[in-house]
């Protein structure tokens, strides 16, 4: 209640001057939840200054470490990227959607570089992400932690984090 009673004056604000590039986020949290161990999936997709698409979920199954659960997280990403990518082709053209993510292993894993024995355990319906890559449905970019909008999704921020994350997707006072 007091998140609610302290952004009622807050709205969702959109700026001619943002960035017109569609761009997403994903980012995930390892085993976040005390109860299940079970990781929080996060993303974000905007343009011209704020948020169109976000979601937050509980993963379906328990991730057996930091990379695999950023995967799984980067495979919901891509889901839905790919349905905007479709919308977006008819309406501006936009033909690969960009998608950062701050961890590198699960970059490397999607582009298949970093493939073996140790990640032969992550289910194979997340791998669709390593064809959508190679389809140029989406393109992978790393970004450092600090910079990552989606952590508001995943970890409680320090007031100051949380204030610029709002500011990313564009809610203003």
């Amino acid at each position: 209640m007091r998140f609610l009673k302290g952004t009622i004056d807050h709205r969702l604000e959109y700026n001619r001057a943002g960035d017109p590039q569609f761009t997403g986020y994903t980012d995930a949290d390892w085993g976040g939840d005390p109860t299940n161990r079970k990781s929080t999936t996060g993303y974000i997709f905007s343009t011209m200054g704020g948020a169109v698409s976000w979601n937050v979920k509980r993963q379906p199954s328990v991730a057996l470490s930091s990379c695999e659960a950023e995967f799984v997280a980067l495979s919901r990403t891509t889901q839905e990227a790919l349905w905007w990518k479709q919308l977006l082709q008819e309406i501006k053209g936009q033909r690969t959607i960009p998608i950062f993510c701050d961890n590198q292993s699960a970059i490397c894993i999607a582009q298949n570089e970093g493939f073996n024995s140790k990640t032969k355990h992550v289910s194979i319906r997340y791998h669709f992400v390593k064809d959508s890559l190679e389809r140029g449905d989406v393109a992978l970019h790393y970004i450092p932690t600090q910079q990552q909008p989606a952590d508001g999704f995943t970890k409680v921020l320090p007031k100051q984090k949380n204030e610029a994350f709002r500011r990313y997707l564009g809610i203003v006072n």
